[in-house]
C-alpha cells in the first residue's frame, strides 16, 4: 500500500502556472507539484506569468497574492480575460481572512506556507470541476 506522501492528485498530470517572488517559495512549491507528476512553469514575476500563459496552456495557475509591481488578485483578473476556464488559486498569509471573503477572480484561496495535503486536495477539487 503507498503511502499517502506517494500518492498523486489524479492519473493525469496537470500543467501548472506558479508565480511567486520569493525563490524559496516558489522552489518548494514546484518541488512539491512535480513530485506528484506535474508539469511546472515557475515564474517570479507578473508580466512574465503573462507572457507565459499566452504562450502556453495551462490547467491551473497558483499565484502569490503579494508581488511587486502587480499583486496577485490584479494577475489573476488579467488571467481570466485571457481564458475564463483556468482555476487560479491565491496563495496568501492571510488566507484564512480571504478564504472567507474569496475574491471572484480566483477559484480557490490558500494559506501559506502552503502544505502538500492542503495543495493536492485543492487540486483534485478543482480537477473535478
Amino acid at each position: 500500500m503507498a503511502s499517502e506522501s506517494h500518492q498523486t492528485v489524479s492519473s493525469s498530470r496537470l500543467r501548472i502556472l506558479t508565480v511567486d517572488d520569493d525563490e524559496a517559495v516558489s522552489a518548494a512549491i514546484m518541488h512539491l507539484l512535480q513530485a506528484d507528476g506535474h508539469q511546472v512553469t515557475a515564474v517570479s514575476d507578473a508580466s512574465s506569468a503573462l507572457t507565459q500563459f499566452q504562450l502556453g496552456r495551462y490547467d491551473v495557475a497558483i499565484l502569490d497574492l503579494r508581488m511587486p509591481h502587480l499583486d496577485g488578485l490584479s494577475l489573476a483578473r488579467q488571467l481570466k480575460e485571457i481564458s475564463p476556464s483556468v482555476p487560479i488559486i491565491l496563495l496568501t498569509g492571510w488566507g484564512d481572512q480571504l478564504r472567507e471573503d474569496k475574491p471572484p477572480e480566483v477559484d480557490m484561496v490558500l494559506a501559506k506556507p502552503v502544505r502538500r495535503a492542503t495543495l493536492r486536495a485543492a487540486l483534485l477539487q478543482l480537477a473535478k470541476r
